[in-house]
């Protein structure tokens, strides 16, 4: 694989690669059927029904046009990260 052709994250890829910081797993197959496991639990989606002043509703909905997402979707993203802990209130 020519390096040239590859992105900047590419390219840490394969120096990471050369470096020796990944190694590789014992039983890939099992591997992917374990992760593709996780992945499908985690996307499993519930409808919930919301409340909000109508206010708020616009202003989301512009936030979320200007950051080019959906606004069910950046709602979705906040309480994420919020139980991600990467998001705290002020109280």
């Amino acid at each position: 694989m020519k390096k040239d052709k590859l992105t900047a994250y590419e390219k840490e890829i394969v120096e990471a690669i050369d470096r020796g910081e990944y190694q590789p797993v014992d039983n890939v197959k099992g591997e992917i059927k374990r992760l593709s496991v996780v992945a499908q639990k985690q996307m499993k989606n519930k409808m919930i029904s919301l409340r909000l002043p109508e206010d708020s509703i616009v202003t989301l909905k512009e936030n979320a046009k200007k950051a080019g997402l959906p606004y069910q979707t950046l709602i979705s993203m906040l309480i994420h990260q919020y139980n991600q802990g990467k998001v705290n209130l002020k109280i």
